[in-house]
């Protein structure tokens, strides 16, 4: 069976980026520009792992996760990778 990734990134190029080289690997990839975004998401499907920039305009990393806490109490599971890629490009 497939493992879906969900990619958080307010970037559209390092959403492209990480999108390719998921799928190249054999994920399934679902993308989401903020936390609102993926919180939306996350009512349409369940994935394995979320991969979430911490800094984003409408709704931050931090943010979405804390949402997020009531799927987990329904006993909803995946892994959670925060990046920040600003720290990256200095």
């Amino acid at each position: 069976m497939t493992k879906t990734v969900l990619i958080v990134d307010d970037s559209p190029s390092v959403r492209q980026m990480v999108r390719k080289t998921l799928a190249g690997a054999g994920y399934q990839v679902i993308e989401a520009g903020d936390g609102e975004q993926a919180l939306a998401e996350l009512d349409r499907t369940r994935p394995d792992a979320i991969l979430t920039d911490q800094n984003m305009r409408r709704m931050d990393g931090p943010s979405f996760l804390r949402n997020c806490r009531h799927l987990r109490r329904e006993g909803c599971r995946w892994t959670t990778i925060c990046q920040n890629c600003r720290r990256l490009l200095r």
